[in-house]
């Protein structure tokens, strides 16, 4: 991993996974397998969610819990109103990660879930999308943002379907599943069960319009079978350096659908991107970048995107 490859677990779990590892093995030999700062505080964000622990363990959970919880405390932004994966990371949320904090948040931190919650809801697009990644205003005109692999938010330009500086990637569906287990953990708990009714009916609508989203402008122009269509390799949860990925792009490549794959992205990106851990090389690299130029170019219209960008994908973990 890169200097910051696991930084939100090292934080944390360093002391827990020496006093949990099994006899005889090296306490960093965790740390030297976390290829992504990402997946390092999901795993954190996971634990974090443990309502009950023994005694009887064998290591100390508790303590690996509480760290855990002190980490989503520590990795607060207040301004954005979301939880970082590591102190001096970028400030981009992806949904995904962000979505896990709040799940982490809700029994321990209600509000702090509700407040992530909202923040995420709150960048949703005019035709009812939610995007997968979102970007501090701070960042509103970068091309780049060091350490992170996919292009900032002058690359995608949403203006005019999007106030919030956003990615024009589509989020993994998870937000009813996170707003359920918010209002689940607060409503049986008299001071709050107001501010859980309160949660559910101001989040309704947004939920609402991201499904018919879903089901209308990401369904099959052609009446499909009901699965949603993605229209980037970026919009799932597979590791983008995923040999599946590389050949699904050789083959868009192959089918001829854009004119020219690699002059769309000549000179696109800066040479540190190759550097980052979850690079996937550059010919992968340059058409995904060309595809999401495409994606661009119809101005987020889905019955153009269709037509002209030669990626559809039917993604049974986003389904």
């Amino acid at each position: 991993p890169g200097p910051r490859g696991a930084r939100a677990f090292q934080q944390a779990a360093t002391t827990t996974v020496v006093a949990c590892r099994p006899r005889g093995t090296d306490p960093h030999g965790l740390h030297s397998r976390m290829v992504s700062r990402r997946l390092g505080f999901r795993l954190l964000a996971l634990i974090a969610t443990t309502a009950t622990v023994t005694t009887s363990a064998p290591c100390e959970y508790r303590t690996l819990v509480a760290h855990a919880n002190k980490v989503l405390g520590a990795n607060w932004d207040a301004e954005l109103g979301a939880t970082l994966t590591s102190h001096g990371a970028p400030r981009v949320l992806d949904t995904t990660t962000s979505l896990l904090a709040a799940y982490a948040n809700a029994k321990q931190q209600p509000d702090r879930a509700r407040t992530e919650f909202m923040s995420l809801t709150g960048a949703q697009w005019s035709n009812g999308m939610l995007p997968r990644h979102i970007y501090a205003p701070s960042l509103a005109t970068s091309l780049w943002i060091e350490d992170e692999l996919i292009p900032g938010p002058l690359a995608w330009n949403v203006t005019g379907v999007s106030a919030a500086a956003t990615s024009g990637l589509a989020a993994l569906p998870l937000f009813s599943i996170v707003a359920e287990r918010i209002y689940d953990e607060t409503y049986d708990s008299s001071p709050h069960t107001a501010d859980a009714v309160s949660f559910a009916e101001s989040v309704f609508d947004s939920l609402y319009k991201y499904h018919d989203y879903l089901h209308t402008e990401r369904a099959a122009s052609d009446g499909g079978d009901g699965l949603v269509i993605l229209y980037h390799p970026w919009e799932t949860e597979l590791p983008t350096t995923s040999p599946v990925f590389a050949e699904l792009m050789r083959e868009a490549r192959a089918s001829g659908g854009l004119a020219n794959w690699t002059a769309a992205a000549d000179d696109s990106f800066p040479p540190q991107q190759a550097a980052l851990a979850d690079f996937p090389g550059n010919a992968t690299f340059r058409s995904e970048l060309a595809l999401a130029q495409c994606i661009r170019a119809q101005r987020y219209d889905s019955a153009q995107i269709e037509r002209h960008c030669p990626f559809l994908l039917q993604d049974v973990q986003f389904n």
